[in-house]
């Protein structure tokens, strides 16, 4: 019974602070979400997001049971956001857990997305589509950035928001997740290393 406490409190203090810090993410991630649909919305800020009325070309026949499925999809991922194309969105986001994490696929994003150059309309949209994608998922899955982040993907993550994104309001919120996450980094670390401390200790002599 008293093991079955301290197991249930351990559960209840993980999910208390996967809670706190999906809230954290979603503080950041609310001004960058609004920033991208304006600027999708509206010619002026953004001249090549003006409303398309093309249709969606085919989507290309992915074989969800390859690694090579997650580059596959990366690549395709400004075409599925410009089209609307939220089935092929939905089954990534469902399925790219079986093959890698979270940061490995932000990391896949950075690399193959690395710089957009400022006078080009085709790079342009590539960028809004690439963060109208991040945004959403940052927004309808928080949860799945608050479990064992990688701190130095975090770190790119953030670097890479500020260098793309204009916004003061995005910068300050990208401080504030830092903060709290390199908090709980320490937490851990702090915790992780008294745990090592009383592991070597030798037993009571009864």
């Amino acid at each position: 019974m008293f093991s079955c406490f301290w197991r249930s409190s351990g559960a209840d203090h993980k999910k208390a602070k996967s809670s706190r810090l999906g809230h954290i993410w979603r503080r950041w991630i609310h001004p960058l979400t609004h920033c991208w649909r304006v600027s999708r919305r509206d010619p002026e800020v953004c001249p090549q997001n003006k409303k398309k009325t093309d249709s969606l070309p085919k989507p290309p026949s992915f074989n969800y049971r390859t690694t090579e499925y997650i580059e596959q999809m990366v690549e395709y991922l400004p075409t599925a956001v410009r089209y609307n194309d939220h089935l092929s969105i939905s089954i990534f986001l469902t399925v790219y857990h079986k093959y890698v994490t979270t940061w490995e696929v932000l990391d896949l994003i950075m690399t193959m997305y690395a710089s957009f150059q400022p006078d080009s309309l085709e790079d342009q949209q590539t960028k809004s589509d690439i963060f109208s994608f991040l945004s959403r998922w940052f927004e309808k899955f928080p949860d799945s950035f608050s479990k064992d982040p990688d701190m130095a993907v975090v770190r790119r993550l953030i670097t890479y928001v500020k260098l793309n994104v204009p916004s003061e309001e995005v910068h300050a919120r990208a401080t504030e997740l830092l903060s709290v996450l390199e908090e709980e980094e320490a937490k851990k670390l702090k915790l992780e290393k008294g745990e090592e401390i009383w592991g070597g200790l030798p037993g009571k002599v009864g």
